[in-house]
């Protein structure tokens, strides 16, 4: 539900988006190298890792979207917070500097 409200809300503000079904796929789309990423739920430590061990995945923004702040092992990984629940404006301005440049 969370994929599907991010998605909406994304493109609905011109935001191009890349939805992964897996860890695979989300391997796969760093090809195209996305600006940012947002990663969920109980496997999220060990896709920032994978992500971020990809050549492509070493610059895009990482975001983990949880109640709760990232604990110590995310922050080797450069992960920024989204925190549940989500609300439109702040996952907005919290997005912001992916729209720019």
């Amino acid at each position: 539900m969370v994929r599907r409200l991010l998605l909406y809300l994304l493109e609905a503000h011109r935001f191009r988006v890349l939805l992964a079904k897996d860890l695979e796929m989300a391997l796969r789309l760093l090809k195209e190298r996305p600006k940012g990423v947002i990663v969920q739920g109980e496997k999220a430590l060990e896709m920032a890792r994978r992500i971020r061990s990809h050549p492509e995945g070493k610059l895009a923004s990482l975001y983990l979207v949880s109640e709760t702040p990232p604990g110590l092992l995310f922050r080797p990984l450069r992960v920024l917070h989204l925190p549940k629940p989500l609300r439109a404006q702040e996952v907005l301005r919290a997005l912001s500097p992916l729209r720019r440049g």
